[in-house]
Parts: structure tokens; sequence; C-alpha cells
């Protein structure tokens, strides 16, 4: 199941989070956007900052959202503390697919993955859909403070990874 609300922090903060789990998906939201659909804007985690630490032992691992999906954007957000999952791990979002965007963002803490894809800010941002026209990108973010490390390489200090389809969708980082 995918989040596809709005969820605004108000600028508030979230103190202490603790998510410790075996699944995939993890960080205050699991998943948010809707899979396979072309939305702008169909959800948006905004105006929030949280400290605290996840550990998960699957992928798709991140502070703020484990997966963000077609319409997803998480905007004007941080994470201060520790990711640690498997795969496509990042500070902020876990993995970026068919349309997700992080905006205004930053993390501070470290990024470990135990196989591959840690970024800063996000762990992978994956670009296409099956007609292979959405967009995904990555504004105005950073990170900093600690280290972003992978067992089997492919780290960045804003993505571990970029992966565009062949053909129309672009990816952007600014």
């Amino acid at each position: 199941f995918y989040f596809a609300g709005h969820y605004d922090g108000n600028y508030h903060t979230i103190k202490n989070l603790n998510c410790k789990t075996s699944n995939n998906y993890a960080g205050l939201f699991g998943r948010i956007g809707e899979n396979d659909k072309d939305y702008t804007d169909i959800c948006v985690i905004s105006n929030l900052s949280v400290y605290g630490n996840v550990d998960s032992d699957g992928y798709a691992v991140g502070g703020i959202a484990g997966e963000a999906c077609s319409g997803a954007t998480v905007k004007n957000c941080s994470f201060t503390g520790s990711v640690n999952g498997k795969s496509d791990v990042g500070g902020i979002v876990g993995m970026t697919y068919n349309g997700g965007y992080v905006i205004n963002c930053y993390h501070n803490g470290t990024v470990t993955a135990t196989n591959t894809w840690a970024g800063g800010v996000i762990g992978s941002v994956r670009v296409g859909n099956t007609d292979n026209s959405v967009d995904s990108g990555v504004y105005n973010s950073y990170h900093t403070g600690g280290a972003v490390s992978a067992t089997n390489g492919n780290v960045g200090g804003v993505a571990g990874r970029l992966e565009k389809a062949d053909k129309k969708p672009s990816c952007s980082i600014t």
C-alpha cells in the first residue's frame, strides 16, 4: 500500500523516531505516491523536521520515506540521524521511482547500505515507467555531517544511483 495523501508538518519537529524493522520500504513513511500513475502532487510530505534512526534489513530505506513513487514529493523536510538498510538507502528517501521528487531537503547524519546504493539524500533515483514518460528529480537538497557508505559500492553525497530508461524521461539533480 502507498500513502497517497498530503501531510503538512506545519514546521513541527518529530524527535526520537526509532524505526527498526526487517521489512522493505522503511522510514517515517514507508511508500508514498501511487505506483504506475502519472499524477503531479498526488502525495506531498512537507514542512517537517525529524530526529532519530531508521534501521532495516530490507531495501528502499529513508529517513522520511522508503520509496517515493508517481506524484510523490518530499519538500522542505530534514532528517537528522542514522539511516541503515540493505540497498537503496538515503538520508531523506531510499528510492524515487516513476516520478518522485525531493525538493529543499537536507540530511544530517550517517547513511549505510549493507549491499549497494547509498546516498546522502536519496539512495536510488529511478526514472521512467511503462511508456517512459515520467521524470524524477532532486532539487536544492544536500547531505552533511556524516559518512555515506555501502559495502558493495555505488555511493554518492546526494544520490547513490541514477537510473534512466532508454527514451524520454529526464533526471535532474540541482
